[in-house]
């Protein structure tokens, strides 16, 4: 099984948006040693950039709710307009009964901030095992 996983994991791109440079970094971290490659952007907009060039390798969209100038509510209307079918993880230091109903039954997933490696893993394994 874990084969299998790292397969995967090799094919699966996670486009990963916060403002927050350590969090990136710390995703990144994670993620890319399990096998999984990872693009970043650091703001709601640029996000929406790659993901409308990079959509068709992009598997999971791990989104932070708090960020400047476009707030992950605003980020994630807006990319459900571009593909109604994206997976969205969901990352806060709020608590999942902080998050609004709507934001949840848009999102796949909901992991804590800061990240802990085996929260952030499963996560990303629940919604890519559901394609």
């Amino acid at each position: 099984m874990a084969e299998i996983l790292s397969v995967a994991a090799r094919t699966t791109t996670i486009l990963l948006v916060d403002d927050d440079e350590s969090i990136r970094d710390l995703g990144e971290r994670i993620l890319k040693p399990a096998g999984y490659n990872v693009l970043t952007a650091p703001c709601g907009k640029e996000a929406l950039d790659i993901y409308r060039r990079e959509h068709d390798r992009i598997a999971v969209v791990i989104l932070d709710l708090n960020m400047p100038r476009m707030g992950g509510d605003e980020f994630l209307e807006k990319l459900l307009k571009i593909d109604p079918a994206v997976k969205v993880i969901i990352c806060s230091g709020l608590s999942p009964g902080e998050i609004t109903e709507s934001m949840k039954s848009q999102a796949k997933g909901f992991v804590n901030k800061p990240y802990e490696i085996s929260g952030l893993l499963q996560a990303v394994r629940d919604v890519v095992s559901k394609e």
